[in-house]
């Protein structure tokens, strides 16, 4: 089962891992790290239960520093292994 929550510092290393895997546009821990400070509350993980609560995706967001009513979201993933069809039939937020 997979779950959708708030990412936290821990996550950081995994969100990282996930996007070398799966994109081809990569970012250096310190990208995450900015965001995280910034933007605490824009940032999701996506943990799989069955797989020890490894991360398997991750929605990545911002606010634009001139126009506050503006977002964007500049990095999202989701791992190979979970794009199987089964794995996502249950998501709980």
């Amino acid at each position: 089962m997979v779950f959708i929550r708030q990412a936290t510092m821990r996550d950081i290393q995994q969100m990282q891992h996930c996007n070398l895997q799966c994109l081809p546009e990569n970012y250096a821990l310190r990208y995450y790290l900015y965001h995280i400070v910034t933007w605490p509350q824009l940032l999701f993980v996506a943990e799989d239960e069955s797989e020890n609560g490894k991360i398997v995706g991750y929605v990545l967001a911002k606010m634009e520093e001139e126009d506050k009513l503006a977002s964007e979201i500049p990095s999202s993933s989701k791992s190979k292994s979970s794009r199987d069809e089964k794995k996502n039939e249950e998501i709980h937020l």
